[in-house]
């Protein structure tokens, strides 16, 4: 291998492990830079490989690393046609249902402020619950960083400017993911008496399968509400590319329990 072409391979690898590392802290299109840094990284392993080793034994193993490396690639990519595709066949929800009570995901704050994205599930959560007098709604929600309160109290408080009544909501400010907004939710259900009939769920269309799945895993009967994606910019696409990562980890996390 020559010199410039070791360094080109280097360089490649390197930049590719700090985009995936700063991924997390670009606002909006982080999981594109995610992306884009495991792209840089593969060019770097892959002509790594490419290079004209000098011994048999080298070569053997390049070939077998090279092998490798296509088979998971087209795992991934098979994967990724297949859960997209399950993401996509969730999006739009379920019919109506008659239920006791809403459970409503949070999705970041700036400062006090609703994301876009929350905001868009609270009007939806809105719209159900003036359609469902009856009912009530779990706000779920931690705080976390750059937040000044918690995600159930910020939405507590669009809810009522929105006209609903406060005593309809219930604030769990304790969840940090999505498997303890449903299941910290559930519990509250049950201590009210709520969880022997089906509870709606409100969130992103894209979200709707983890969360369909993370109810059947837990033994919530839930319907799902759709809320749609903030077309901002590369949102949506960061969004749906993101949500196939999140499945994938559900996927090994229930593998591992």
């Amino acid at each position: 291998m020559t010199k410039k072409r070791l360094v080109f391979c280097i360089a490649a690898a390197l930049a590719g492990v700090a985009m995936i590392l700063i991924s997390d802290y670009v606002y909006g299109v982080g999981f594109l830079v995610f992306l884009a840094g495991a792209l840089l990284l593969f060019i770097g392993w892959w002509a790594l490989l490419q290079a004209p080793f000098q011994s048999i034994r080298a070569r053997r193993t390049a070939k077998m690393l090279r092998g490798i490396t296509v088979c998971f690639l087209t795992l991934g990519l098979l994967s990724f046609g297949l859960i997209e595709g399950l993401i996509y066949a969730n999006a739009q929800g379920d019919a109506d249902t008659d239920a006791p009570a809403i459970i409503v995901l949070g999705a970041g704050l700036r400062g006090e402020t609703p994301s876009l994205t929350l905001k868009y599930r609270l009007d939806r959560a809105k719209t159900w619950l003036t359609a469902h007098p009856d009912a009530v709604a779990v706000l779920t929600g931690g705080q976390g960083p750059l937040e000044e309160i918690t995600e159930a109290e910020a939405m507590r408080q669009y809810l009522i400017a929105a006209g609903i009544d406060g005593e309809r909501l219930i604030l769990e400010p304790k969840a940090s993911n999505t498997l303890e907004n449903i299941s910290f939710s559930q519990k509250l259900l049950e201590e009210r008496g709520l969880a022997d009939r089906p509870v709606a769920v409100v969130s992103t269309d894209f979200h709707l399968y983890r969360v369909r799945r993370i109810c059947e895993r837990i033994g919530l009967d839930a319907r799902m509400v759709s809320a749609p994606v903030a077309d901002v910019g590369l949102v949506p696409l960061n969004s749906w590319l993101r949500e196939y990562a999140s499945v994938l980890l559900l996927y090994a996390k229930e593998l591992l329990a």
